[in-house]
């Protein structure tokens, strides 16, 4: 009697012990999805006390606290852990070693201040992570914060509010943003961004109510980035279309419905935002009132726009062929560029709008190395991911669906990159998040593909006379939900 008594007991403790450590995940996993909508949706513009109470900073402890507790610290080491904190290592070497000039400059106190919170919450995040099912949640939570926000701020515009007018455009910016003269382009950015998770969500669902989220919120994304008047992150995000359904180019089904979407922008845009657009191509668009309305001032400043990006790339080369190994330090190249630069009012205030040209000017040959690893290492985790996945295997799609996400963010965000200074913003370090959680959640499986040394065939799947020692092992598609 005694004994059953033990027994059930023990049964009773273990069951309170398993409940107690889920609702310690669950209260982790809800602190770093609560960063993320801090990230994306900018609150502390709305409301100033955040900032005041350093609301970001507290979030960062409750989650420390919640990792602590549930005993996960163990899984923030690993190999992009490793190139991060070199990354950052070689960054704070560049900056005490920069030019002294430089050190107070306003670029280079925000990125002191902000590029380590972005750090230590990657850890936190990466610690969150422990299961198949939690990086599910993690990536369908990601796409929900971005599809609520977004689809408030597009009904908000189609009352007449949350947009900016410049270089004679409306444009779209985020319902709490601020109305300057970037929050349009963080717009664009971020339609990007939705763009691999809304693909994701398709690829995994279950129901078709999730397949009609991620359909629904994939166009979201479109529509968010062409009313932001980007034109970077619309050839960004058109670029990584392309890039993810490759495959279905020559499918005439697909090549319809991509033409009718197009065909609809430029019937549904305003006149002058498809104008914008279109000199791109050095396309002129002659309707009656459009050329009155957009004078020669604004196609001036659409012009110098599109022209700062490439200057952007090129002043970065010269600063970095100044301070080659270390460069100027990071923050520094808006003020830096003045040195090389044929534009004399490149006062400080403009920054390079390239990422490779910011990368080499702010970090040298040095920390170009490390980031150009630190990526090369996350593309060849996408590759295994998808090289060894058993076509029958009923999980196989989900399986191939996380490591399809890491290499189409890391697509999006270089094609971004060739317009943008991107290379401190947090859609990076979400990148390096889901990269080391996949890593940590599929050693056996990443070890079986590069032991066979396996190549990814271009549909993602491998041959079934060939599958993967570690395929049979992958998770059961009842595991998400």
């Amino acid at each position: 009697m005694n004994r059953t008594y033990s027994v059930e007991a023990s049964c009773t403790e273990n069951t309170r012990s398993a409940i107690g450590s889920e609702n310690v995940n669950r209260y982790a996993m809800s602190v770093a999805l609560t960063y993320v909508a801090w990230l994306i949706m900018t609150p502390y513009y709305r409301f100033p006390i955040l900032d005041a109470i350093h609301f970001e900073r507290i979030l960062i402890l409750f989650a420390a606290i919640g990792v602590m507790v549930s005993g996960s610290a163990r899984l923030a080491g690993g190999k992009i852990t490793g190139f991060l904190i070199v990354f950052l290592l070689v960054l704070f070497i560049s900056h005490l070693f920069g030019p002294a000039k430089y050190a107070n400059f306003m670029m280079v106190q925000k990125w002191l201040e902000d590029y380590w919170k972005l750090c230590v919450m990657y850890l936190v995040m990466v610690c969150c992570i422990r299961t198949r099912r939690e990086y599910h949640i993690f990536a369908l939570g990601t796409l929900l914060i971005l599809g609520l926000y977004w689809g408030y701020t597009l009904f908000d515009y189609s009352k007449g509010g949350s947009y900016v007018w410049q270089q004679g455009v409306p444009r779209l910016v985020g319902v709490w943003f601020p109305r300057n003269i970037g929050s349009a382009n963080f717009t664009g950015v971020v339609g990007v961004l939705m763009v691999p998770f809304a693909v994701y969500c398709c690829q995994t669902a279950q129901k078709k109510l999730w397949l009609l989220v991620g359909v629904s919120l994939f166009v979201t994304a479109l529509v968010v980035v062409v009313l932001s008047g980007t034109r970077g992150a619309l050839i960004a995000s058109l670029g990584l279309v392309l890039w993810m359904f490759r495959t279905k180019l020559l499918n005439l089904k697909w090549l319809a419905l991509g033409a009718i979407g197009i065909a609809a922008a430029i019937t549904l845009l305003p006149p002058r935002l498809t104008q914008r657009y279109l000199s791109v191509f050095g396309v002129t668009l002659q309707q009656q009132g459009v050329q009155s309305e957009m004078d020669a001032f604004t196609q001036h400043q659409a012009e110098d726009s599109a022209e700062s990006r490439k200057e952007g790339l090129i002043d970065g080369f010269h600063l970095f062929l100044r301070r080659p190994i270390l460069g100027y330090g990071p923050g520094s190249s808006a003020a830096a560029r003045a040195e090389v630069s044929k534009h004399l009012y490149y006062d400080g205030t403009l920054e390079l709008h390239n990422l490779y040209g910011q990368l080499l000017g702010e970090t040298g040959s040095v920390g170009t190395l490390v980031f150009a690893s630190l990526l090369l290492a996350i593309w060849n985790t996408s590759r295994r991911g998808r090289a060894n996945v058993k076509t029958e295997s009923e999980s196989g799609d989900f399986h191939k669906a996380q490591a399809q996400l890491l290499g189409n963010l890391l697509v999006g965000n270089l094609m971004y990159g060739m317009v943008a200074h991107s290379l401190y913003r947090f859609y990076w370090i979400l990148l390096f998040v889901l990269a080391q959680s996949y890593i940590n959640l599929n050693k056996d499986h990443l070890a079986g593909a590069k032991a066979m040394n396996l190549r990814a065939p271009k549909r993602g799947i491998t041959d079934e006379s060939q599958p993967s020692p570690a395929a049979t092992s992958l998770p059961q598609r009842r595991d998400v939900p």
